[in-house]
């Protein structure tokens, strides 16, 4: 029998089937305890109550959550990967993430000396995003709770706080060493690679909004540096017979390490907005919030007219919906898009020419960056359609082996192909090498030259187009509006395109919400200088009733094929 696959879990998707009434769960004996000793910290009970969101929370830290609990649809559940030492939570703000996590859960460990379903705790590793602000900020609101804690007081033997460290030795008999918890902060660029306690490794980490702002998002230097400390030393960090970590933020893009985490399939995710949906002139009855209590559904509905109001839905959805990219954000939508059938295009090859535009990386890392080639049919109305495309992480070999697989197909279809390929810095190496692997192949294409480059210009020089990344994109929106830019049926299901599709969806007015290698290929048609044919098909490509494959009618997708594979 054949292994069943398991789909990897998507947020949106978790967003779209969420069910914040949590009707599946039941608080532990745990839990209320824990809530219990919260209560006992702050020496009097919160002024909101918890909703039951906060006990599902403590629960899922404790290993005590069943896939059949999780708040979203069996499919949703049944795609979770749980993981007891790995936790992803991505929630909305002001839903108390930090609070149960890295104020009571520190406490409730050093009260303890464990975490249920993990074991013994001595040394906890707070993560914030840097050492004088957030890091800083975990340590001092422990300190700040302790210090007017009657309880505390009472329960400790002693207790010690800095600006990076807070220490705690609970009373009794036994070795001072059995009775010590320490609670040490770091900054997520600062690096944590050996760190000890008492010669004790770490026993369980939380790293919370480790990304400081959207700035730093977009930054791959930053990302790079927070991502090492937490999968390089953080996690190494640890002690070898078990351990937890605990990812805590709320997203800034689809890149930033939580994000990213929850949609690896290594880590066991957890997604809570504010509130299921709020619309305008939604009806309360319709309303279901995260914590109706202290977000109300006036208070929401008021929120979001505010932000409808004042331009402002891309905030309100990323920072309390968890939508990356909301419809009202998107530049390119669902209504642009037009698809097409690529059999009935193939019939009438001769009325297009052939374009291949690229994104080539400049690393021999396959686990580096995407690289990107999209084959492109130009017909003489100025319709572009895509005929293929691969867009996946690639090597500089695997990448041009790719391109000359398209080449290859259109030449046994008597096409002659010219190649847009960039030229800007180091990318300059790219046409030297397939010019080299041309003669070595005997097999020829022609290099596409710039738009008002002179005639036996080849290649492409983007910072020539001007603008940035994004701006040169957003000159191809007139293309999308007008319909001009057309999908293949057959490659709906192909994971490269599902890469460009999701590429284009996170593509907002103000920025890149995620990738943009396949982005860049589209881009690129903006800049090459096009020749369109003088003759008209005979037939047209779009049908909306026609889904037959254009090779095989049979073939179904893995993530090993790409768009190339169909030419075999």
């Amino acid at each position: 029998m054949s292994k069943q696959v398991v789909s990897p879990f998507s947020i949106d998707d978790a967003l779209d089937s969420v069910d914040l009434s949590f009707k599946n769960y039941t608080p532990s004996e745990q839990a209320l305890e824990f809530w219990a000793i919260a209560r006992l910290i702050k020496g009097e009970d919160f002024d909101v109550p918890n909703p039951l969101l906060h006990y599902w929370l403590v629960d899922l830290a404790f290993n005590n959550i069943e896939r059949d609990q999780y708040p979203y649809s069996q499919e949703i559940n049944n795609s979770i990967k749980i993981n007891p030492r790995k936790l992803a939570i991505m929630m909305g703000r002001g839903l108390a993430k930090s609070t149960t996590m890295t104020l009571f859960l520190v406490l409730y460990m050093a009260i303890k000396g464990e975490l249920p379903g993990t074991g013994k705790v001595h040394f906890v590793l707070g993560i914030g995003d840097a050492q004088d602000s957030g890091a800083k900020v975990m340590a001092n609101t422990i300190r700040d709770i302790c210090e007017e804690s009657v309880f505390v007081k009472e329960f400790f033997e002693s207790v010690r706080f800095t600006d990076t460290e807070c220490e705690f030795l609970r009373r009794g008999t036994t070795p001072a060493s059995k009775r010590t918890f320490m609670f040490k902060v770091k900054g997520a660029q600062g690096g944590v690679r050996g760190i000890r306690h008492k010669g004790e490794r770490v026993d369980v980490i939380l790293a919370d909004d480790i990304v400081k702002n959207e700035q730093d998002a977009h930054s791959e230097t930053i990302m790079s540096a927070i991502k090492n400390t937490i999968y390089s030393d953080a996690i190494n960090s640890m002690r070898a017979q078990g351990g937890k970590i605990i990812l805590i933020g709320t997203p800034m893009n689809k890149n930033d390490v939580v994000y990213s985490a929850i949609e690896s399939g290594s880590w066991t995710p957890v997604v809570i907005p504010l509130c299921e949906k709020i619309e305008l002139d939604m009806p309360k009855k319709d309303f279901v919030g995260a914590w109706p209590n202290m977000h109300t559904y006036e208070r929401m509905l008021e929120r979001y007219e505010d932000a409808v109001g004042s331009n402002a839905t891309r905030a309100f959805n990323q920072e309390l919906m968890l939508r990356i990219s909301a419809e009202d954000d998107r530049m390119i939508t669902d209504d642009m898009l037009e698809w097409y059938d690529r059999k009935v295009l193939l019939k009438d090859v001769s009325a297009y020419n052939i374009y291949i535009t690229t994104d080539f990386t400049t690393t021999s890392e396959a686990k580096s960056d995407f690289s990107g080639a999209i084959a492109w049919a130009v017909n003489n109305n100025g319709d572009f359609y895509l005929v293929d495309v691969v867009l996946r992480r690639h090597g500089i070999a695997e990448q041009y082996d790719a391109l000359f697989e398209m080449v290859s197909f259109w030449a046994r279809q008597g096409k002659s192909v010219e190649v847009g390929v960039e030229k800007d810095g180091q990318q300059g190496t790219h046409i030297f090498a397939l010019k080299e692997m041309m003669l070595k192949r005997s097999e020829w294409f022609q290099f596409a030259k710039q738009k008002g480059a002179k005639y036996g210009s080849e290649g492409i020089l983007s910072r020539k187009a001007g603008g940035n990344k994004h701006e040169r994109f957003r000159l191809m929106l007139p293309q999308f509006q007008n319909h001009k830019i057309h999908f293949p049926n057959e490659l709906k299901d192909m994971p490269d395109m599902k890469e460009l599709l999701k590429q284009l969806k996170y593509t907002t007015y103000i920025g890149f919400m995620a990738a943009d290698d396949g982005i860049d290929c589209i881009s690129q048609l903006n800049m090459i200088d096009i020749r369109y044919p003088s003759i008209s098909a005979d037939r047209y490509a779009d049908s909306e009733n026609k889904r037959s494959s254009i090779w095989a009618d049979s073939r179904s997708y893995t993530d090993n094929d790409s768009a190339y594979s169909s030419y075999a």
